[in-house]
Order: structure tokens, then sequence, then C-alpha cells
């Protein structure tokens, strides 16, 4: 079995909405890869715990990694292997008593109960905590930044549960995620490795046994019979509305450029002015390159913004009340951190 120093740290980067689920899911064939459902731990967690030091306490320290290990059981899709695991094994597997110390004992505990010598954690927006997760894992870790055109990103946000709705603020985050990612592409271009959707739904077999060469292991040749029927796609397609269409076990080739019928002309222009440098820089080309750079006024910045909140309370309410539940069962625990540490 792995130890702890033995387990390699990959992060998934980029935006939500841009395959993350099926590229995480297909690396996750691999017997020696372990790849859970992450949790959204780094950004919930560090602006709550504003004082590590708290965490040298012996009793606070316990209590904060029991809570830790708690939700990351909690999360949308449970991480089982956890559920025979002590608070004391994770105590035992902290490196360090911080925020890092901990997130990386749950990633190896839960990566070693199932053999595995690598995890990869595909929370997309931790490119904003690159310079922490280099400092804390040094030149071992590795970053896959997977990217997708962000019109699609735009029509695929607008029919999910979780994040922003109007297309505005839609494009406004996805150009911010690729302003970090290009800090971690300038910064650490050994440790990182570019994907686009595009491509790894066109060409998976060459796509993949990229990724195997980059991560270190051989690329395996069943992933397609493996993927069709896997137990992890159909536990993330149960355990929410956003994820269905892994239930299908299948590579869509087709799933490309639906924004040109589903998005309106109007949409279009928003997400193409917001994204222009990026969407360019990528590879894309513009639909209506004459409006890209006409500026927002603020009232339609305000417009746009009010339309948003509209519509993030509209889907909610329509939401699957279990899935609504255990997203809020979460965020209390997350809220329950101060007092944990003794902060309030």
């Amino acid at each position: 079995m792995a130890s702890q120093d033995d387990v390699q740290p990959v992060f998934l980067i980029g935006c939500q909405r841009s395959g993350s689920n099926l590229l995480q899911l297909l690396l996750s064939l691999h017997d020696k890869v372990a790849a859970p459902h992450p949790p959204k731990y780094l950004d919930e967690v560090l602006p709550r715990v504003v004082d590590e030091s708290r965490l040298q306490d012996d009793a606070t320290f316990e209590a904060f990694v029991s809570l830790s290990r708690n939700i990351v059981r909690a999360n949308p899709v449970p991480w089982e292997s956890m559920d025979g695991v002590s608070t004391q094994e994770v105590l035992e597997a902290c490196a360090e008593r911080s925020v890092m110390g901990v997130f990386d004992a749950l990633m190896n505990t839960n990566a070693i109960q199932g053999g595995c010598t690598k995890w990869i954690c595909k929370a997309m927006n931790y490119s904003k905590h690159a310079d922490k997760l280099v400092d804390y894992y040094g030149s071992r870790v590795k970053f896959i930044y997977l990217y997708r055109d962000p019109r699609e990103v735009a029509l695929s946000f607008t029919k999910a549960i979780d994040g922003e709705k109007h297309v505005y603020a839609i494009a406004k985050k996805w150009a911010k995620l690729q302003d970090h990612v290009q800090h971690v592409l300038q910064t650490y271009p050994k440790q990182v490795i570019k994907v686009s959707y595009e491509e790894l739904t066109a060409d998976p077999d060459s796509t993949l046994q990229r990724l195997c060469t980059f991560l270190g292991f051989k690329f395996n040749p069943t992933y397609r019979q493996d993927f069709a029927q896997s137990e992890e796609g159909r536990k993330r397609a149960a355990a929410s509305e956003m994820w269905r269409n892994l239930a299908q076990g299948e590579i869509l080739a087709t799933n490309t450029e639906k924004y040109k019928k589903q998005l309106t002309e109007d949409q279009i222009k928003i997400v193409e002015r917001v994204t222009k440098e990026h969407l360019l820089g990528l590879g894309y080309s513009l639909m209506f390159p004459a409006s890209v750079d006409t500026p927002f006024s603020t009232e339609e910045v305000g417009a746009y913004e009010e339309e948003n909140a509209a519509l993030k309370e509209s889907v909610l309410a329509k939401s699957d009340p279990e899935d609504v539940r255990r997203r809020q069962a979460l965020k209390s625990l997350y809220e329950s951190i101060p007092a944990t540490l003794g902060m309030q």
C-alpha cells in the first residue's frame, strides 16, 4: 500500500462546465488513480480560518480535523471510502497543522484506502490557489488545464442548478478564472498541460494517451468499455441533476457548438464582449466581431446583475429538494468552522 509521501496530487483547473467530470472519470478508470468528487474545501475553509495558529492547540486541531472529515463525507457525491476512516487516522496523516495539511491528509487517505498512488481534484477554480499548492507540494504537484469555448460554458451554466445564470455573470467568472490559469501557465510551465474539451471529445484516445504520459502512468485501452460501465458516473448522475449526462457512459463527439442554436444573438454577443481576449487566445473564432469592442454601460451591467439574481432564485426554486437539502447541509458544516475554532 502507498504511503502519504508516495501519493501524487493532480489538479484539474479552468472553469466548471468544461467537461471536468468527464475527464476526471476517464482518468479515474486507471486502478491507481483516485478521483473523488471534489469538495469546495479550500474555497470555503481558507477564508474562515483567518488565524491558523489556533490549529496548534491539540483539542482545537482534533475538532477541526473531525469537522473536515464530516465535510467530505457530506459532499454531494459522498466519499464512501472515508466511512471507515477515523478522525485519528486523518490526524496521523496530517504532515502539518494547517488547512493545507488537513486537505492533503483527506485526499491522501482517500487515495490510499483505494490502493491508489495518485489523486485528481477537479475543483476547477483552484487555479487561484496555485501558489499555495505549489508552496505546499513543490514540483510534484501537476495541473491539467481543461478549457472549453466560453459560449458553450455559458449555455451549460444557464441549465445547471449551481453557479451564475445570466451569460454576463457567467462570462465574467470564466474570464477571471482564465486570468488565474494564465498565472499558472506562466509561473509553473513544466507542471501544467493544456487540454480542450473539443479535442477530448473528438479524439479521446490521443488526448488520454498524452495525459497519461504527462501523469506518468500507462494508457488504458479498454477505457471506453470501462467508462460505459462506470459505477462512479452513475453515482454522480444520481446525486444531482447537473451530472445526469454521466449516466449515459458515452463520449459525445457532437456535443459542441450547441450555443449557436440555443443562445440568442444578444447572449452570444455579450459573452464575446466579455471574453474576447481569452476566447481568441485559445483559438476560438468570434461570431460577431463587429460588436466585441463595445463597452458595457453602467445601466447594462446593473440590469444583467439584477436578472442574474432573479434567474438564480428561479432555478433554485425548481431544483430537486433532496439535492438542495444536501447542499444546505454541507453549507452548514462550513459555516460551523469559526465556532469550532473558538472564533465566535
